[in-house]
């Protein structure tokens, strides 16, 4: 049995490896996913807000643009303007110096005239103002269409470089495809040593059970374990740890739930569920049950009913395996210690109902007496199970 175990430990390893794979390439496959859609995602906020941006500095260049014909046209007004004035001024001085020699009418005309020749240079001097200042805003406008046309071509920069960025995302894309492609294949390749493995497994558990002659499916197994204080005798407490070890180690039990009884009853799992004990975690859990029972100290009497009702309670249970070295009885002081036929009796009862579930018996000590010996000799009858002498 040892060599079989030494033989079994890389495939059962191997099952191991294949796990942490596929979390790698799940790892890999996340990854590549998120850098794409960041690219992406970045690369198309640039390219709207270039398009954006491009398409106010052009609505923005043709408002300058035609603010500017606006300007030019009113310059070209003032300057008519203003030649017409210098004209208008020239005749009026002409006049001016007529009539300067004429009467006083003529004076004060020519008076009136200076008068109306200095608002004239007024406005022209405010003309001249508006002018300037539309000068400035035709210098700014100009300063804007430069930046802008800047941060255009800067613009246009960012998205070559987005482009080349995207380009390399795709490409790195196309490296995980391949590296995706490359695991996919020792996937399978690992799944189809594992199926190889577990053809080969299943072809000995077979021979493990009939060589310790037990009986029924061993998918899912309560261990049914007596601790009563008679256990602690002649080794039969360290016996029974030694058996249940050697039996999960060797024989392909799937799920199995440990049942400790006494006076009461301890299961584990705590929370009433079947403990896996072959595969990834099948090591662990295996040394987690057994340390259970070796924590556990034999005392008190030997309630087999409450036993046997608990592991019923479990669905799906196939088989029974049953250690102990005494008669059954009831958990009191008022009570004999011995065999209890009445105990016994309600026991056959239970067992009558649930027959399709083997019960494999092995007695512990002197389980040569007679009464010890039918009472488990019959349980296991009743179920199509054995009776085992250890």
């Amino acid at each position: 049995m040892y060599a079989f175990s030494r033989r079994c430990q890389p495939d059962t390893d191997l099952a191991i490896g294949w796990i942490s794979t596929t979390d790698m390439f799940l790892l890999l496959w996340m990854l590549t996913a998120g850098v794409v859609w960041y690219v992406w995602h970045q690369a198309d906020q640039q390219r709207l807000a270039f398009h954006q941006a491009q398409a106010n500095w052009q609505n923005e260049t043709a408002g300058l643009q035609e603010q500017l014909q606006r300007v030019q046209t009113q310059q070209q007004q003032i300057l008519q303007e203003n030649q017409h004035l210098t004209e208008k001024a020239k005749k009026l001085a002409e006049l001016a110096t007529m009539y300067q020699k004429t009467s006083a009418h003529w004076a004060q005309q020519a008076h009136t005239l200076t008068e109306q020749l200095q608002k004239l240079k007024e406005e022209l001097a405010t003309k001249a103002t508006s002018q300037a200042a539309l000068k400035k805003q035709l210098e700014q406008a100009n300063d804007f269409a430069r930046k802008a046309q800047h941060h255009s071509q800067k613009l246009e920069e960012e998205n070559r470089f987005l482009r080349q960025q995207l380009a390399t995302a795709q490409q790195a894309a196309e490296e995980g495809k391949i590296q995706l492609a490359t695991a996919i294949q020792k996937y399978h390749a690992s799944q189809q040593r594992l199926k190889d493995y577990e053809a080969k497994k299943e072809a000995e558990p077979g021979l493990h059970k009939a060589l310790v002659g037990l009986k029924g499916n061993l998918g899912r197994v309560a261990f049914v374990v007596d601790t009563s204080g008679s256990m602690g005798f002649s080794g039969r407490w360290q016996q029974a740890q030694e058996v249940v070890a050697t039996w999960l180690e060797h024989l392909a039990i799937r799920e199995c739930v440990l049942i400790l009884f006494s006076d009461g009853v301890q299961i584990f799992p705590q929370d009433g569920t079947f403990l896996p004990v072959h595969g990834p975690d099948g090591r662990a859990n295996r040394q987690r049950l057994l340390e259970q029972i070796r924590t556990t100290q034999p005392e008190g009497r030997t309630n087999t009913l409450l036993a046997l009702q608990t592991a019923y309670r479990y669905p799906g249970l196939d088989t029974i395996i049953l250690f102990t070295d005494g008669e059954p009885n009831r958990p009191t002081n008022t009570t004999p210690s011995g065999f209890d036929p009445e105990v016994a009796e309600e026991i056959y009862q239970l067992v009558q109902k649930h027959r399709h579930i083997p019960i494999n018996a092995v007695g512990l000590g002197d389980y040569f007496k007679p009464e010890l010996s039918g009472f488990l000799l019959k349980l296991a009858q009743q179920t199509n199970g054995c009776f085992l002498g250890r």
